[in-house]
C-alpha cells in the first residue's frame, strides 16, 4: 500500500509524473514468476526507463525500489555509473532510492531460514516446490532460483557514482536494518534515513509523510 501513495505524494510535492510498474510475473504483469530472476527484473526496469524517455519524452529524475526491487534499481545505478565514467550522459543526474533493501554477499543465503523442512525435502527430491503467495497464487520455487539467490553479491554498489538514498525501518524483521548501515558504508554518495519503529513495509501508511518528504527533498 505504501508504494502507490508514496508515488502520488512525491509527484504532487515535486510537481512531476510518477510511473509505477510490476515486474514480470508479479501483480498485473504477464510472464512467469521466479523467486530470483535478477537479470530479468533489471531488463524490465531498463524497458520502463526506455519507454518513459523515448515514448513519453520525459526525463527520469529518480528510480525507487522496495525490498527485492531495490536490487534491480541498484544494478541499474551501477550500469549508469559505468557509462558515465567514459562519456557525459544525461542520465547522470538520475538519483536512486532504496527502500528496505537487503545487502547480501555470495553464499550467505540459507534456504532453511525461510522455507520449511518439508519444502526443502521436496526441493531436494523434485528440484522445486510449491509456495503460496500472500495473494493466494501458487508459485514454483526451483533449485535454479535458490542457487541464483545464494550467489547474489551486492558488493557492486561500491561502484555506484550517482546519489543513493536508503530508507529503512529499525523494526524491520524481514530485512535487518544492518543492511541499511552497510549500504551507507559501501555507496560513496549515500544518504541514510532510518525510521524508528517502522517495519519492512513501513506499517502501511503510518510513515507516509515522512517518507515522501525525505524522497522529495532528496530528488531536488
Amino acid at each position: 500500500m505504501i508504494l502507490s501513495h508514496m508515488a502520488a505524494g512525491v509527484a504532487e510535492q515535486n510537481n512531476c509524473h510518477a510511473v509505477r510498474f510490476d515486474f514480470q510475473g508479479n501483480g498485473s504483469s504477464g510472464g512467469g514468476w521466479r523467486m530470483a530472476n535478477y537479470a530479468g527484473e533489471l531488463s524490465d526496469l531498463q524497458r520502463v526507463v526506455s519507454f518513459v524517455e523515448t515514448d513519453l519524452g520525459c526525463n527520469v529524475a529518480c528510480i525507487i525500489g522496495h525490498s527485492k526491487g531495490s536490487v534491480a534499481v541498484l544494478q541499474y545505478a551501477q550500469q549508469q555509473s559505468l557509462k558515465n565514467q567514459s562519456a557525459a550522459d544525461e542520465k547522470g543526474n538520475c538519483c536512486f532510492v532504496n527502500l528496505s533493501g537487503r545487502y547480501t554477499s555470495r553464499g550467505n543465503f540459507d534456504p532453511k531460514t525461510i522455507f520449511t523442512e518439508a519444502q526443502i525435502k521436496t526441493l531436494a527430491e523434485k528440484g522445486s516446490f510449491k509456495l503460496k503467495s500472500p495473494g493466494g497464487r501458487v508459485l514454483d520455487v526451483t533449485a535454479e532460483d535458490i542457487d541464483e539467490r545464494a550467489n547474489l553479491e551486492m558488493s557492486f554498489v561500491s561502484n555506484i557514482s550517482q546519489r543513493v538514498l536508503t530508507i529503512h525501518g529499525d523494526a524491520d524483521t524481514t530485512v535487518d536494518v544492518d543492511s541499511a548501515y552497510t549500504f551507507d558504508d559501501k555507496i560513496p554518495k549515500h544518504s541514510l534515513k532510518v525510521i524508528p519503529n517502522a517495519d519492512h513495509n513501513f506499517n502501511g501508511l503510518r510513515y507516509l509523510r515522512e517518507i515522501v518528504s525525505a524522497i522529495a527533498d532528496f530528488v531536488v
